[in-house]
């Protein structure tokens, strides 16, 4: 379990790296949405019908770390989702240790 939430949370680390390292307003939010679907992969939730009314290539980095995220989880059966907690506006991921 812990090995599948470091490595999610290194993916949301690079992302966020990467958004700060951006030339174009197109890029950052690019990362963003892909760290976005990394954090609902991480809390077991898809919020994609709601990101359809964004722009389309926003949408599919969205899903890109959505799916990534489900991936990794799928080697860790037993996370609790409401074991996370996230607070993407400051750059917090705090996961408790079991």
């Amino acid at each position: 379990m812990e090995q599948s939430t470091n490595e999610i949370l290194s993916r949301i680390e690079w992302c966020r790296l990467q958004r700060k390292g951006a030339v174009t307003r197109d890029e950052e939010e690019g990362w963003q949405a892909e760290e976005a679907g990394l954090i609902d992969a991480l809390l077991g939730r898809d919020r994609t019908e709601m990101r359809k009314t964004s722009h389309p290539s926003l949408l599919e980095r969205y899903r890109l770390g959505l799916q990534d995220g489900q991936v990794l989880m799928r080697f860790t059966p037993a996370l609790q989702p409401d074991g996370v907690k996230s607070e993407t506006t400051e750059g917090l991921i705090q996961v408790p240790s079991r």
